[in-house]
């Protein structure tokens, strides 16, 4: 099997392994491992998983509200469940409309309104275009550099190895003994 040469003192050895003591030559991993050790460590998928915490533990009880149950506790009930729905809320056509799907409806109608005056007063149709064009160009510029970086390189050897069906081992090694390899593979 091939192997995938990677440098010791690049983004991705220091992203994943500069807060251990491993030194590049003792590290024997897979590409795909790699790339999912990239992802799982990345500071985006830690910032969501704080926000997902902040979620559940300080907007929990507001968003239950919102879905029309409450906990149990609070109410004194003897009950198997630890939230039970509230009684009161209007039931319309044999169904039981809760504050939620009133919200939704609110803001969705103020959004399709206010987006709808936005574009129709403030842009021509050819200033839409081109910012549509504009957005298109910077979006393939921005895959572009990505690309040409390490862990841009990391996601696409990935996409291409899914397809594949493997997973070449990888190795970190200095920048000459990359070169190298990338003259020979050329």
């Amino acid at each position: 099997m091939k192997e995938s040469l990677w440098d010791k003192d690049g983004l991705l050895f220091m992203f994943n392994y500069g807060y251990t003591k491993k030194k590049p030559e003792r590290i024997y991993t897979t590409r795909c491992q790699l790339f999912w050790r990239t992802v799982i460590l990345s500071p985006l998928a830690w910032f969501g998983v704080g926000l997902i915490f902040v979620f559940m533990f300080g907007l929990f009880f507001p968003i239950s509200f919102l879905f029309g149950v409450r906990p149990s506790m609070f109410g004194g009930d003897d009950t198997i469940c630890s939230y039970v729905s509230y009684k009161k809320w209007p039931i319309i056509f044999g169904h039981r409309i809760l504050p939620i799907v009133v919200m939704g409806i609110v803001v969705a109608s103020y959004l399709l309104y206010l987006s709808f005056s936005f574009i129709v007063f403030a842009f021509t149709r050819n200033q839409v275009y081109l910012f549509v064009g504009a957005l298109i160009v910077l979006l393939t510029y921005g895959m572009v550099k990505l690309s040409k970086i390490e862990i841009g390189s990391l996601f696409w050897s990935h996409l291409i190895e899914k397809k594949n069906g493997w997973c070449p081992n990888v190795r970190f090694v200095n920048k000459e003994e990359l070169l190298e390899a990338r003259k020979e593979k050329n």
